[in-house]
């Protein structure tokens, strides 16, 4: 399959029911289906973004980063950056974990919650584990967790909610991150 594209296949019959080329898209490395498989969250690696697309039509409805991004982004210091702007960067396993009970806006708009592993790819400091929280109706996304391993991870990683509300994180660490490394010292 191309890097650019998703396709629908029938698991018993394999055969192929949809596929569609995604626009701004680059290493899709993380495919989840919700809706009844109406809508698809993809993570793009290489475009430093995460996709919600509508597996009816193949229409990109938003991005999330990246710059194609179509959200203001609001990094873990309450900083604010304009779209078209990442936070994250070749981030692997982003899965969308929708509207959390605790998770709503002043306004009583829907906040949803995306876990990823974001290997903070050729920044060359460390990867975390990170939840970003966004609301459609205002288009603003806002680090609100993460967990720095201290560690480079080019690539791989995951960061996955357990039944308890604790996060489980795994990694293959390429380098330690040497800032990190000093001021631990």
């Amino acid at each position: 399959m191309d890097a650019d594209k998703v396709a629908l296949i029938n698991a018993t019959t394999g055969e192929t029911m949809l596929k569609y080329s995604v626009d701004n898209a680059q290493d899709l490395n993380h495919v989840q289906l919700v809706d009844n498989d109406k809508t698809g969250y993809l993570s793009s690696r290489m475009t430093n973004s995460f996709i919600k697309l509508n597996m009816e039509t193949g229409k990109t409805e938003w991005t999330l980063g990246g710059d194609e991004g179509d959200f203001t982004m609001v990094d873990i210091n309450g900083e604010s950056y304009d779209k078209g702007k990442s936070l994250f960067f070749g981030q692997h396993n982003a899965e969308y974990f929708g509207m959390q009970p605790a998770t709503q806006a002043a306004d009583k708009s829907e906040v949803h919650e995306i876990l990823m592993f974001d290997n903070m790819y050729e920044k060359g400091t460390s990867s975390r584990m990170l939840i970003v929280e966004y609301n459609e109706d205002s288009m603003v996304a806002t680090e609100t967790w993460e967990f720095m391993t201290g560690s480079y991870t080019p690539v791989y990683g995951d960061n996955d909610r357990l039944p308890s509300g604790n996060l489980l994180g795994s990694f293959w660490f390429s380098d330690y991150d040497i800032i990190e490394e000093e001021e631990r010292d």
